[in-house]
């Protein structure tokens, strides 16, 4: 996919963090953008042409319906998925973890990113190159200790992606299916790391340093252009657990 103009992304957790900024890069890619989230946007793209933004609960399958209703009859196609919504959960040993906890996380971060491909592939199937990409975690590979839900139901983002890719290619429909998973990224979910454990696990990347937002955002973006499918890109500086 060479050129992005004329085209549509849509980005849960788009207006913050690692999905604001790959809804920047996008939108300097020429295409339209839809960045859903939780909170409300207010970054410097408010305003800018081609970007629309609103608060969105991933987790309400009548909200996930009333977007694919959107992007249908406002949009009439879309080119580009980025599930990038996402909650960290309660950071504790997995057994001292409760229920509910676990429940919310994996709403958020596993059922949610199912829901969406579900909910959105009959519309990235009219693309002449459809393309889905989850954001997940290094933790979903490398867990982390006492990261409670949050490993487990990122290790469950890479494992859905892999398997949805499989079976897309199977039905020989031209949407890809593709993980991230970043590092240490600095984004509101990882403000409450306490500053011990967050210097201790960038002691422990060869850079020296976290990963950036834009640097993800930019991987993303490569993704999309790419035939790659069923594939899982870390990016984290070369850290190990």
């Amino acid at each position: 996919m060479a050129s992005f103009t004329g085209r549509v992304v849509l980005i849960t957790g788009g207006t913050s963090g690692i999905g604001a900024a790959i809804a920047e890069v996008f939108l300097l890619e020429g295409a339209s953008v839809i960045a859903v989230g939780r909170n409300k946007y207010r970054g410097q793209l408010q305003g800018f042409p081609r970007f629309e933004s609103f608060c969105f609960d991933v987790t309400s399958p009548a909200a996930i319906a009333g977007l694919r209703e959107l992007v249908e009859e406002d949009y009439e196609r879309l080119d580009v998925l980025v599930n990038c919504a996402g909650v960290a959960g309660e950071r504790m040993p997995l057994a001292e973890t409760s229920a509910e906890d676990w429940a919310n996380v994996f709403a958020t971060n596993v059922t949610a990113t199912f829901e969406m491909m579900k909910a959105l592939t009959p519309i990235l199937s009219k693309s002449d190159q459809g393309r889905i990409i989850n954001i997940a975690s290094t933790a979903g590979i490398d867990p982390l200790p006492r990261s409670g839900a949050y490993s487990p139901s990122k290790a469950a983002v890479i494992s859905l992606s892999r398997l949805y890719a499989h079976e897309l290619a199977t039905q020989k429909s031209r949407i890809t299916c593709n993980v991230v998973c970043p590092g240490l990224v600095k984004t509101r979910m990882t403000e409450n790391i306490p500053k011990e454990a967050w210097d201790a696990a960038v002691a422990r990347i060869p850079t020296g340093r976290t990963t950036y937002l834009h640097e993800v955002a930019e991987l993303v973006l490569y993704i999309a252009k790419s035939d790659s499918n069923k594939q899982v890109f870390r990016i984290d500086g070369g850290m190990r657990s």
